[in-house]
């Protein structure tokens, strides 16, 4: 079961479907590959990708202050996409990085498994020392959270840290969880008014399939209340959280297919939970939403590797009004995946209107009308 979850700004029913405004995207040739972003307004954020003429695996980082009608390259460290590399030693010295968070227009992080900072916009990066760090998140203004690792496949021995913007050293919050899992796909949100959200893994050492698990914090870090995966009885494969005001949006899909994918919403920082509003399945990947009523979810994370070379593959997003009542059709993306394609992905709002999407590699979507319409650009 794929549990994810989405913190929002404000019996399962069939999804109804609709193809009206619906957007068709033609399949692009660049060789340029994008697989995540990062916003800290609605005009300014950036772009993590690969795909340099001398070195195809390295990073290129892009940065917009309007909105992504324009966009202009930021220095890198010359890290590798960690995506693109089966094994962290192809990475070498140069280090692997999957993920870019921004904290402000000077600070920013580049991290998975290791970890660069920048403290001036990227002119100059600087690689920080340590174990590897498999999330990292801004919790509250000048405020950074981070999750690293001992040994994973685990358990992994997970440690959360704490740094101020600007500075270099850290701060241990605790550690380390018990049980932390033997998965590197854990998540750290910031809920408003104080309250975070860890999700991730139990330990399944002995073979079993993982339990997500939440642990909530309303004091920094202080003290904890831990909480079973929502979607129990099942068990999950993975989990991913995003956030905005403090409504979580879970989404549960099942191991095996055998049951249909459904999202769930908290209205009481997961306390309780309404009830169960199936979503497409084939788009159950990743979700994220502006509010508790306005909800996305798109395929994403879908690599060329192993699927054939030039295979068509077709990238959705649906979006529901009304907590995932009725679904909808929002974009139809017809790609031809290629040995090449990395399968990263990024999928959020910044606002209640303003959100992006990274599905196929080459193209950022955007919203301004809370998901309604989306337009392709390809950076």
């Amino acid at each position: 079961m794929t549990l994810t979850v989405v913190a929002g700004t404000s019996s399962a029913s069939p999804p109804t479907r609709t193809p009206r405004s619906t957007t068709t995207a033609a399949a692009s040739n660049t060789t340029t590959w994008w697989v995540d972003s990062t916003w800290i307004s609605p005009l300014t954020g950036w772009v993590l990708g690969e795909g340099k003429a001398s070195c195809p695996s390295c990073i290129l980082i892009r940065y917009t202050n309007n909105g992504g009608r324009s966009w202009s390259a930021v220095p890198t460290p010359g890290a590798r996409l960690a995506l693109s590399t089966t094994n962290t030693y192809l990475c070498g010295s140069a280090g692997c990085v999957t993920r870019i968070v921004f904290a402000n227009r000077n600070d920013g992080y580049l991290f998975g498994p290791d970890l660069f900072t920048t403290t001036d916009g990227g002119r100059t990066w600087h690689r920080q020392g340590g174990k590897p760090t498999v999330a990292l998140a801004i919790v509250d203004p000048g405020v950074v959270w981070r999750l690293t690792y001992a040994n994973c496949p685990g358990p992994c021995g997970l440690t959360l840290q704490q740094q101020r913007t600007g500075t270099t050293s850290w701060v241990t919050v605790r550690a380390s969880f018990d049980g932390s899992g033997n998965s590197v796909d854990q998540q750290i949100v910031g809920l408003g008014s104080g309250r975070r959200l860890i999700a991730f893994y139990e330990n399944i050492a002995d073979g079993s399939v993982a339990v997500g698990t939440f642990f909530f914090t309303a004091d920094q870090g202080r003290t904890w209340s831990r909480k079973r995966d929502p979607c129990a009885p099942y068990r999950s494969e993975d989990a991913s959280v995003a956030a905005a005001d403090g409504t979580l949006v879970v989404e549960c899909e099942w191991e095996g297919n055998s049951v249909p994918a459904y999202v769930i919403v908290s209205r009481n920082g997961g306390e309780t939970y309404g009830p169960q509003r199936a979503i497409p399945k084939w788009n159950a990947f990743v979700i994220a939403s502006a509010s508790a009523n306005t909800i996305v979810a798109a395929t994403a994370g879908i690599g060329g590797s192993g699927l054939g070379e030039s295979e068509p593959f077709v990238f959705s997003l649906e979006r529901s009004s009304n907590g995932g009542v009725t679904w909808r059709t929002v974009v139809r993306d017809r790609e031809m995946l290629t040995s090449s394609t990395p399968g990263g992905n990024y999928l959020s709002f910044v606002s209640q209107t303003v959100g992006h999407w990274i599905g196929y590699g080459n193209k950022l979507w955007t919203t301004t009308d809370g998901g309604e319409h989306w337009t392709a650009s390809n950076v």
